[in-house]
């Protein structure tokens, strides 16, 4: 059985669930937000054995650790609410903390097992400064990279050079009753040698030396295939697309399914080796020369705009790499 990790909210498990039920694999999805109101969990460990059981309280289906033949996270929330109400505010506030570390916990339990999303590897993986490092390793070219509140040593690092500044990990903030969102910002050398120090130097500042591009690449990494997606981002203008092609989402920006060049898919695999996961989805630049710059690596990525916008079945790999990893522990029976 494929334990499935996530929120009620998160509609990328749903394709792949489709095609789970078409294949005849047995799932089980734990909507974590609701993890003390809608399932009952058992956990027993003793000299003998270990065991645990979650069952849907209404639906009745449920789910031990004997069943799991893989695990997928995507996206868990904390819990948000207890069966019963009128509970001390207080004593609630401490109850979902313990679900939530019991969450933990129990995800943690279950590293001896095929994982997308793993957490323990995935925690680590998604270092940027050791992703540079094994980008490096695995052969890709990297864009100078600093974290700094020392102004005048970042100006010598940069001298001349134009650059992106861009957020450690905060997306956004809230600001006049709307969201603010970070984009990656190019900077001229000139306008940063006018940056106000005291706001640096209160901040773990992240940039990179900024790239020039030809057009980006999204490559999403399921096991051992890659699903290349082409961004035409220097086709709109710097606040749409341009820059950060984020922007680019209400401004029809262009993403198109391409064949992935040999050495690139090496080094790509190579990275996810290194950092021990089975998932990955690539940001890279690729220059006016036709070199490859990595950029990052989120190990639990979206990818569904992907699938909608080029028609590349991810969903049906997962399903399919699901299912193998459950006919290898079940010998092929299917429910």
């Amino acid at each position: 059985m494929i334990l499935i990790i996530t929120c009620e909210e998160d509609i990328h498990p749903n394709g792949v669930i489709e095609e789970l039920e078409a294949l005849s694999i047995p799932y089980f999805r734990l909507n974590t937000e609701y993890l003390l109101r809608d399932y009952n969990i058992h956990v027993s460990i003793d000299n003998n054995e270990s065991i645990f059981v979650i069952e849907h309280k209404t639906a009745g289906h449920k789910i031990s650790n004997k069943d799991i033949t893989a695990v997928w996270e995507r996206r868990p929330m904390e819990p948000i609410c207890l069966l019963d109400e009128g509970i001390n505010p207080q004593i609630e506030e401490m109850m979902l903390k313990e679900a939530e570390d019991f969450l933990k916990y129990f995800r943690y339990s279950l590293n001896d097992l095929f994982w997308f999303g793993n957490p323990i590897n995935e925690r680590k993986g998604s270092s940027k400064i050791w992703q540079m490092q094994i980008a490096n390793k695995v052969g890709f070219d990297i864009p100078t990279t600093v974290y700094s509140n020392d102004l005048s040593k970042t100006l010598k690092e940069f001298e001349n050079q134009n650059i992106a500044i861009k957020p450690v990990t905060v997306d956004g903030i809230m600001g006049n009753d709307k969201e603010v969102v970070f984009y990656t910002k190019k900077i001229p050398y000139e306008e940063f040698r006018d940056t106000n120090e005291i706001g640096f130097r209160n901040n773990i500042n992240h940039i990179e030396s900024y790239t020039e591009k030809k057009y980006e690449l999204r490559i999403t990494y399921v096991k051992d295939e890659a699903f290349a997606c082409k961004i035409d981002s220097q086709v709109k203008e710097k606040d749409k697309g341009r820059i950060d092609w984020r922007e680019g989402y209400d401004h029809e920006i262009s993403f198109t399914a391409i064949e992935l060049p040999h050495e690139v898919d090496k080094k790509c695999k190579a990275f996810l080796q290194e950092v021990e996961c089975n998932f990955g989805c690539f940001d890279i630049i690729v220059t006016q020369g036709d070199e490859y710059v990595f950029l990052e690596c989120n190990l639990n990525g979206q990818w569904l705009w992907i699938e909608d916008a080029t028609g590349l079945q991810i969903s049906k790999k997962m399903a399919h790499v699901f299912s193998n990893e459950f006919e290898k522990k079940n010998s092929g029976v299917k429910c």
